[in-house]
């Protein structure tokens, strides 16, 4: 049987373009320096840690509050290096964002790089304001704290290809940290990327794919649905190529929306393949369950169909807006966005005053007043509308 990791490779080969910019490219920056990485047990952030322990750095420490994540990492790492060849490696399961991670942060300044790759990224959560509030208090309070804690080091931050004309409140809130990232007092210390959907990370289609075949559950795949691909390797060296880069800017690969965008329905049906399953479709989830319920091991594997009627999902993705200023690399299939939107330092605090409020008594309003705020600091942001939330989909 295929492995997520085989199967990554045999998927991305449906986008019809490869990365030039990843080949034959040993960054030199590295060595002898202390790197800080927090979120850095998650899909890419874990990939980006394995990356970096051949680089020759002399420290990697690695927050993330996923204890049971770092000590997979660890165990991989030790697993594949030679002891010898080690760089000092430190894992604290803390909170970006918190008190102790501060308290924790002004005892150890010494960092050359921060790559940050902590964040709350499921549309899922834009179920209840709650649950907003939190992916808000990571994503843009947190990560205001980081940039403050570490005036001298060089920072990455990764955002989203939804933060470019978001369509909801995760890519909205990635917007704005982009924006409070690019308001530091020196702009030329700072970098982001924006990259495509990453094949098997946490929370991807295709790791839920992944699942459903593990577990023997309904296929449930939205059709005309048009996505950006890359692997977790892929998009480990986008971010350190963008955090290594002489430029500022946020960095993203140079994807032809005509060309290489790829349907899910497809990334699916390849998958089957790749799998030697079988498949026959339903439209309606309820057939789709009463096969499932009462299917034979040799039957062909239930497969449901839906329309993209989910709140908050876009129908095709995007790298950057006509309003925004692009420029191109010394690296074929690179490229970056060149000016960002910064925020007045009256801004940024008037945005975290309301944030810090409201994560002890959220607004009246709910979510509708919420996301008028929003619509506010981040005029771009245009709620996609859906009927339903991807909690009421099979």
């Amino acid at each position: 049987m295929l492995s997520p990791e085989q199967l990554s490779e045999k998927l991305k080969d449906l986008r019809n373009i490869t990365f030039p910019f990843l080949e034959n490219v040993k960054p030199s920056h590295l060595a002898g320096k202390s790197i800080l990485v927090p979120g850095g047990a998650g899909s890419i952030g874990a990939t980006f840690v394995k990356m970096l322990v051949s680089l020759g750095p002399a420290k990697i420490v690695v927050i993330d509050p996923d204890e049971n994540a770092l000590s997979h990492l660890i165990r991989d790492v030790r697993n594949t290096t030679f002891p010898e060849d080690l760089p000092e490696i430190i894992t604290l399961s803390l909170n970006i964002g918190s008190a102790l991670f501060e308290d924790w942060a002004l005892k150890h300044t010494e960092f050359d790089y921060v790559f940050s790759f902590a964040a709350r990224k499921h549309v899922r959560a834009e179920r209840d304001i709650w649950s907003v509030l939190s992916m808000f208090e990571c994503n843009v309070l947190a990560h205001a704290q980081l940039f403050r804690l570490y005036p001298r080091a060089r920072l990455f931050s990764v955002s989203t290809d939804k933060a470019s004309a978001p369509a909801n409140l995760m890519g909205a809130s990635k917007r704005m940290m982009e924006r409070i990232l690019f308001s530091t007092g020196s702009t030329d210390r700072v970098r982001s990327a924006r990259f495509a959907n990453v094949l098997f990370s946490a929370g991807s289609l295709t790791e839920a794919f992944w699942h459903r075949f593990l577990k023997q559950q309904t296929f449930a795949c939205p059709k005309g649905v048009k996505r950006f691909i890359m692997t977790k390797e892929e998009a480990a060296r986008l971010c350190l190529m963008a955090g290594l880069s002489e430029t500022p800017g946020i960095y993203f690969p140079d994807f032809d929306s005509n060309q290489h965008q790829v349907l899910l329905s497809d990334l699916l049906l390849l998958m089957l393949e790749s799998l030697n399953i079988t498949h026959t479709s339903f439209y309606q989830e309820k057939e789709a369950l009463q096969y499932s319920f009462h299917k034979k091991e040799q039957d062909p594997w239930p497969v449901l169909w839906s329309m993209n009627d989910t709140v908050g999902e876009k129908d095709e993705e995007q790298f950057f807006t006509a309003t925004e200023m692009l420029a191109s690399t010394q690296h074929p299939g690179l490229k970056y966005v060149s000016m960002v939107h910064s925020y007045t330092n009256e801004a940024q605090t008037e945005i975290f005053s309301n944030l810090q409020k409201w994560l002890h008594t959220p607004p009246k309003g709910g979510l509708s007043e919420f996301k008028e705020w929003v619509n506010f600091w981040v005029p771009e942001y245009q709620l996609s509308e859906g009927s339903r939330s991807l909690d009421q989909k099979l």
